[in-house]
């Protein structure tokens, strides 16, 4: 098989990030097995700036056989060959030097595609294209598949790999029918797993009031995970009482199995730190004097450790203890360390006066979740408190880009304020002693809304994605981020429950 414009060249940039797991030989011999299926002219290129002194040696040597440069980011594995196509029809037809793209889906886009004889008497960089009077393609493949394929997360790159072991036409494939492949049975069983062999569960109701439950569909694109079709919805709403739930999920017995070294690596990379003296979270001025002076903290499901190293550096006085999966254990200076799995393990016995999960209780199956209470009940001393973040559903801020069905299969259940009030105004253990809200979101709004601009499935949601940059830019102070988590806009809840 061929493309209709055998005059393309395919020049694709490697990336320094493949060399985790030996992720390159992989991700460089799929892409080759995929350009040399559609019979095209190719090679890779180191970096960027080996980019652009190849591309000046194509210009100076003026091959008959090469009129168009397509530059191809290694990290977007499926290159849409009718969009190159496509590209290079734009270029001949309006004889502009260059163009980019709009709207592609995420991991199948070309970078940009430049008209060789156009610059025969300039100096080429790559930072110059689609830039001033060059040209821009629309290809909304994005707007009908919404779905993320690059492998700028490294849980994108374990799902890659899961699907490249089970299907070995692959490379073959045209974007249509590679969206239909991970719209089978086949691949779904894997995606709905995180590459895994995994037993599932599903629901038919709610497991909390057994209520109808009504299929979420996606409308942004995936920004964690990815590959995962928007024709299968992971996550169903109760008619009756609220409560989101993922179904099919991962059965609970096995769940350890995903807090893997890609899982671990994401975070390892990630600039994004929350836990700041400046950081909602890490407010306790409201509990502080109901604390001893060597207070006892635990933080279940810690991941790397920064919130640990935060309440360590602001209370040097504590004794303070990270917790995780084994993977995820180990911690800074100063902070004890605990491998746990609160799921299924006995925390203590009146052992913390404070116990904090960040993030955490989303990622438990509903029907585990009256035993984690219970442990953590069981764990702190009497008056002791217990502090947790949760995406709130509530919040339009949440719903917003789809926050709330961010990280499938990790996220169990989204909670929205109003059920949480509910579950725990009948608790016999706990009294709500406070809320207040934070965004996660937008504390990082510019990294978040600036992947919307790019990602969103429609050109109505890339443009809004670009506004909200814009406004967010401006607040320089956080005031526009803090008077929303006071009105309880932000996409997370923090609940600080007190034991009875």
């Amino acid at each position: 098989m061929s493309i209709n414009s055998p005059n393309i060249y395919f020049c694709i940039v490697r990336n320094n990030r493949l060399a985790f797991e030996n992720a390159k030989h992989s991700v460089e011999s799929f892409i080759s097995d995929r350009m040399n299926h559609y019979c095209v002219q190719y090679e890779f290129c180191d970096d960027w700036p080996a980019l652009d002194s190849r591309v000046a040696e194509l210009i100076a040597e003026g091959l008959p056989s090469i009129n168009y440069v397509a530059v191809v980011d290694v990290m977007n594995p499926f290159t849409d060959f009718s969009l190159a196509e496509r590209m290079a029809k734009y270029l001949s037809q309006t004889q502009k030097a260059s163009c980019v793209s709009d709207g592609a889906v995420p991991g199948t886009e070309i970078s940009g595609m430049l008209r060789l004889e156009a610059f025969e008497n300039k100096k080429f960089s790559f930072i110059d294209i689609g830039t001033g009077d060059n040209g821009l393609v629309r290809w909304e493949t994005q707007a009908k598949y919404n779905n993320q394929l690059n492998l700028y997360k490294y849980k994108r790159i374990k799902m890659f790999f899961a699907l490249i072991k089970r299907f070995e036409d692959l490379p073959s494939l045209s974007i249509q029918d590679l969206f239909d492949r991970l719209s089978s049975d086949q691949a779904f069983e894997i995606l709905s797993a995180f590459g895994e062999n995994l037993k599932r569960i599903s629901y038919s109701c709610c497991p909390h009031c057994q209520g109808g439950l009504t299929p979420l569909t996606n409308t942004m694109s995936q920004p964690f995970c990815g590959y995962l079709p928007t024709s299968r919805p992971m996550y169903h709403e109760c008619e009756s009482c609220g409560l989101v739930v993922q179904s099919p999920s991962i059965d609970p017995s096995e769940v350890s199995a995903i807090y893997d070294r890609w899982d671990k690596q994401d975070f390892v990379k990630s600039e994004n730190n929350p836990y700041t003296a400046n950081s909602v979270r890490c407010d306790f001025s409201r509990i502080i004097e109901n604390l001893p002076k060597h207070t006892r903290s635990l933080d279940l499901g810690g991941g790397i450790g920064n919130f640990s190293k935060y309440l360590h550096q602001a209370h040097p006085n504590w004794d303070v203890t990270h917790s995780d999966f084994e993977i995820k254990a180990g911690a800074s200076d100063g902070v004890r360390s605990r491998t746990l799995d609160f799921t299924s393990n006995a925390i203590g016995v009146e052992q913390y006066e404070l116990i904090t999960a960040w993030e955490v209780i989303e990622h438990i199956p509903y029907h585990q979740l009256k035993f984690v209470l219970k442990n953590i009940y069981d764990a702190l001393v009497p008056g002791g408190f217990f502090v947790f973040s949760t995406p709130d559903f509530d919040s339009p801020a949440c719903r917003s880009f789809d926050f709330y069905a961010l990280c499938p299969p990790f996220h169990y259940l989204v909670f929205g304020e109003r059920w949480l009030r509910r579950y725990f105004s009948d608790s016999k253990d706990f009294d709500i002693f406070d809320t207040r809200h934070c965004s996660d979101f937008l504390d990082d709004a510019l990294n978040w809304y600036s992947y919307g601009a790019k990602t969103s499935p429609s050109l109505a949601l890339r443009g809004t994605a670009k506004i909200l940059h814009t406004i967010f830019e401006m607040d320089v102070d956080n005031s526009i981020r803090n008077k929303l988590s006071a009105i309880g806009m932000g996409t997370e809840i923090v609940v600080t429950l007190q034991k009875k």
